[in-house]
């Protein structure tokens, strides 16, 4: 009896069981997404680089029953390595984000990735409405883009798929991206290079220091034993220090650049230089290293990078190495230099040079910007020559100065002696030299010379009829 009650009750199970089989295998199965593949597709070289943004290529599939629905993609930033130029140069010219933007008929998602120093586990959503039928694959893209494409930054990342009711998630490999798809890395000669272009940045600056205090009638600075570390240490109002106050009426002619840190320490300056560089390629090393994918501008730059990475300790002991202090001051403006000379006959003719320069260190803008323009005179008749276009047109500009300040007898003696130049090496019938005899009469009748003045500007007159006709 037991028997057969056992069996009957089996019987009864193995029905149950089949038929519940049965309706499983009618019912369909829930969706099931799997990330096939997500790619980097090389940049466009007939693009402009800022307009060539990266894009994840996503390719996905449905190997469920049921469909299913794909609605966020969630980017996780790891970290980020930045690889902006690095300048060397004496003068001053992770929360989470949801940031999300669908563009329907491409199928392309825009992701604004955060700035370097918040990508430290971050996170970026974005909304899709991507539906996957069963047994089918699907493809959008994923275009990556940034705030600022000022300097270049490599971001490792990986992609996270939500999909359905359930928020069922799928998750990509690591991915090393570089945006702009651009990567410039500095070879040890390209950093060497700029180390000197540095050194000689810093030379030109203490030669005109030394030009202005030599015009101002201070003491050169001792670059060698007792260097100026700060702003305090020399002379307020310089133009080779703090720049042009007013650069917009000097047409930028005469401007030079405001001085950064970095010039009062060079040499603290190339090792900070170098130890940037240094921290910034290890960075982008442990970008790329964990990725999977990797953009192939990355891939491109790894063996540069080792490379310079490698020999930066011989630069680091080239530069940077005791003993080894920067030493870039020229003999400029001292002893008997024809560039001290130059700048003294010029000087001598200013009138009252004493109150010129006693204007200048209060800190008068006008009588600070004249002495560097006499200076900049010094310098262009020693480098370029006395028929250079820029020294002709700086005589002139000094000649103009002495007459506005005061002194027409002056300016119409510099112009009387800038004429004859103009003339011989730009001719009669430039416009320079027409300028330059029209100044010279005006100047010539304000010192008191009527006469001369109304005989330059009658002869002026019949050459500006014959040249620019009557209707000029």
């Amino acid at each position: 009896m037991l028997t057969t009650l056992l069996g009957l009750i089996g019987g009864v199970v193995a029905a149950l069981i089949g038929a519940w089989a049965a309706l499983r295998a009618r019912r369909p199965q829930k969706s099931r997404v799997e990330l096939v593949d997500v790619s980097l597709p090389p940049p466009d070289p007939a693009k402009d680089v800022r307009d060539d943004l990266p894009v994840l290529d996503v390719k996905v599939r449905n190997t469920g029953g049921q469909p299913a629905v794909v609605k966020r993609v969630v980017v996780h930033t790891h970290w980020a390595a930045r690889l902006n130029s690095i300048w060397l140069t004496p003068y001053k010219p992770g929360f989470p984000r949801y940031i999300g933007a669908r563009l329907d008929v491409s199928e392309t998602y825009d992701v604004t990735l955060p700035a370097p120093e918040e990508a430290t586990d971050g996170r970026i959503t974005i909304d899709l409405s991507q539906v996957i039928a069963p047994g089918e694959a699907d493809r959008f893209l994923v275009r990556l883009g940034r705030d600022s494409i000022h300097d270049t930054v490599a971001y490792l990342l990986h992609l996270e798929l939500v999909y359905d009711a359930d928020d069922r998630k799928v998750t990509s490999l690591p991915l090393a991206v570089a945006f702009p798809q651009r990567v410039l890395i500095e070879s040890v000669e390209q950093i060497r290079s700029d180390i000197h272009s540095f050194q000689g940045e810093i030379n030109e600056m203490r030669q005109a220091i030394d030009r202005e205090m030599a015009a101002r009638g201070r003491p050169i600075t001792d670059w060698i034993t007792a260097p100026p570390r700060h702003r305090d240490e020399l002379p307020g109002g310089l133009l080779s220090v703090d720049g042009d106050g007013d650069p917009l009426s000097s047409g930028f002619r005469d401007c030079i650049y405001v001085v950064n840190e970095n010039f009062w320490d060079p040499q603290r300056a190339i090792e900070h230089h170098l130890h940037t560089i240094e921290k910034r390629y290890r960075e982008l090393v442990e970008v790329i290293t964990p990725a999977t994918v990797v953009h192939e501008v990355l891939r491109a730059a790894l063996p540069s990078v080792h490379a310079t990475l490698a020999q930066l300790p011989a630069l680091h002991a080239e530069f940077c190495a005791p003993g080894k202090a920067i030493n870039v001051r020229s003999p400029a403006l001292t002893g008997d230099s024809e560039g001290t000379d130059q700048l003294a006959r010029l000087l001598a003719k200013l009138r009252n040079l004493e109150e010129l320069r006693a204007r200048a260190d209060s800190g008068d803008q006008k009588a600070t910007h004249v002495l560097h323009l006499a200076i900049r005179l010094a310098k262009l008749l020693q480098d370029r020559g006395p028929d250079d276009p820029e020294t002709l047109d700086a005589r002139h500009r000094l000649a103009a100065w002495q007459g506005a300040e005061g002194d027409p007898a002056g300016a119409a003696a510099a112009l009387a002696e800038l004429l004859p130049d103009l003339l011989r090496v730009q001719g009669p019938d430039h416009p320079k030299a027409l300028q330059a005899r029209h100044f010279l009469a005006r100047w010539r009748g304000d010192a008191g010379n009527a006469a001369g003045a109304v005989a330059a500007y009658a002869e002026l007159f019949a050459d500006r009829l014959r040249i620019q006709g009557p209707d000029h």
